[in-house]
């Protein structure tokens, strides 16, 4: 039987590294990125992802207003679902959650709606954002949708009573990484002379996506 509960300051390696697991195993659904497995930029993606996790988890050790937080389900001891939030830094009651995964195996069985509920005991207001074909189910939750944001759709749950003033990571800073370099470079050797046209090609995907979102939304 699975156990959900917010987890507070640091995190063992153990813990940390089963939530990086998580995330690597799902990268397409929470990147911005629209990329299939079986694209040549997928893991150039994934590795980005990682990064941007273990930043944010880095945050779980912070002060306000840098600090982030974090829910787990645990089985047997083992992180089998996460959700990661920050709250806004003009109203601590307004929370954005960041990236939250729910292990394969263990979906359909309750997870996330446990952990979407213990949120919602700790704060007034919760946005985020997802790909189109998730509006659904978190309408579910009660979440209505708000803004495009990107290529996903911004919704919220709630009413917010601060400025929206959220903890983000800065694509530049996320892509200046060591580990994201490195597999941008893998890429780069790859392609040689039509690197350029395949990263062209790859962002096209995702540019195509930024307008099907501005037309879901209008409609």
């Amino acid at each position: 039987m699975y156990q959900i509960r917010e987890l507070t300051g640091n995190i063992s390696n153990k813990q940390r590294e089963e939530i990086i697991e998580l995330v690597g195993n799902n990268a397409e659904d929470i990147s911005a990125f629209v990329v299939q497995r079986d694209s040549p930029f997928y893991e150039y993606v994934r590795v980005r992802e990682i990064t941007r996790a273990r930043m944010f988890l880095d945050f779980l050790k912070k002060d306000e207003p840098e600090k982030t937080y974090l829910i787990v389900a645990e089985d047997s001891g083992k992180i089998i679902g996460y959700l990661l939030y920050n709250r806004d830094v003009t109203c601590r009651d307004d929370v954005s959650i960041c990236s939250t995964v729910v292990s394969d195996n263990y979906r359909s069985q309750g997870i996330f709606t446990n952990m979407i509920n213990l949120l919602k005991t700790k704060t007034k207001s919760i946005s985020l954002s997802c790909f189109m074909n998730k509006v659904s189910f978190y309408q579910k939750f009660g979440f209505k949708i708000d803004e495009s944001f990107e290529t996903q759709v911004g919704m919220f749950y709630g009413t917010y009573s601060g400025d929206g003033m959220f903890l983000t990571i800065n694509d530049d800073e996320l892509g200046s990484q060591s580990l994201v370099l490195a597999e941008m470079s893998k890429v780069m050797k790859r392609f040689g002379k039509s690197f350029q046209k395949e990263l062209n090609s790859f962002l096209m995907e995702s540019e195509r996506e930024k307008e099907k979102v501005k037309k879901f939304i209008e409609y």
